[in-house]
C-alpha cells in the first residue's frame, strides 16, 4: 500500500547575499533516503554609479558636436547600462568598472541621465545633466539710423548692433577705429558717437 502522507511544514529562513542552495532530504518507513537541491542567488544591493570626468558636464554649451558619456559603477551582476537623452534610449558599452557611449549631435538643447540595472532588477540612476550644442556662427548687423556708412556731416550718430543665432547670442563686442581693429568692448546699448567731424 502506498502512503503519501508527510509531516512537512513551511519554514521561512534568512539567507545571505550571493549564491545559496537549499537541500531537502526525505525518507520513508523503510529508511530509504532521497534529496533534492535548489540553487538560487540573492541580490538586494543596488548598483552604485557616478559620472567620470569624461562625461559631458552640466550646463555645457559649445560647438563640439561629438559628446562622450561615461560612468564608473560598482555592481558584480550588471545587466545593462542605459543612456537617456531627451527621451531617446541608448545602450552603453560596459567593462568591469565603466560604461561609455559617444554620439554626434545636431544643434540643440539636451537633457540626459544614465541608469544601470543588475540581474536581480535593482536599479540606480544618475542626476540629470543638460548641455547645448551650437555649431552655427552668429550673424550681426549694425545700423546707424537713416545714415548709410560712408562720409557723413552730422556730429552725433547712433549705431545699433543686432545679433541673431539659431540658439542664442551670448555677447556682442565692437571696436571703433579708422582701420581694422579687434572687438574688445562689450555692446550693451545703442552707441552714440559724438562730435564726429
Amino acid at each position: 500500500m502506498l502512503n503519501t502522507s508527510s509531516n512537512c511544514t513551511n519554514t521561512t529562513i534568512t539567507v545571505p547575499e550571493g549564491v545559496n542552495n537549499i537541500t531537502i532530504f526525505v525518507n520513508d518507513s523503510a529508511n530509504n533516503l532521497n534529496s533534492t537541491s535548489v540553487y538560487f542567488f540573492v541580490d538586494t544591493i543596488f548598483p552604485t554609479l557616478q559620472f567620470t570626468n569624461l562625461s559631458v558636464i552640466n550646463n555645457y554649451m559649445g560647438n563640439n558636436a561629438t559628446r562622450y558619456f561615461e560612468i564608473n559603477y560598482t555592481e558584480i551582476n550588471l545587466a545593462n547600462a542605459t543612456l537617456y537623452i531627451n527621451s531617446a534610449i541608448y545602450e552603453m558599452t560596459c567593462n568591469a568598472t565603466d560604461c561609455n557611449y559617444s554620439k554626434i549631435f545636431p544643434d540643440g538643447y539636451y537633457v540626459y541621465n544614465i541608469s544601470i540595472n543588475d540581474t536581480a532588477g535593482n536599479r540606480n540612476t544618475t542626476a540629470s545633466r543638460n548641455f547645448t550644442i551650437d555649431t552655427e556662427v552668429p550673424d550681426s548687423t549694425a545700423t546707424a539710423g537713416d545714415y548709410t556708412f560712408g562720409w557723413i556731416s552730422d556730429i552725433n550718430v547712433t549705431v545699433d548692433i543686432d545679433c541673431t543665432d539659431n540658439i542664442a547670442c551670448n555677447e556682442t563686442f565692437y571696436c571703433i577705429a579708422n582701420s581694422t581693429c579687434t572687438p574688445a568692448t562689450l555692446y550693451t546699448a545703442p552707441i552714440v558717437f559724438s562730435n564726429i567731424s
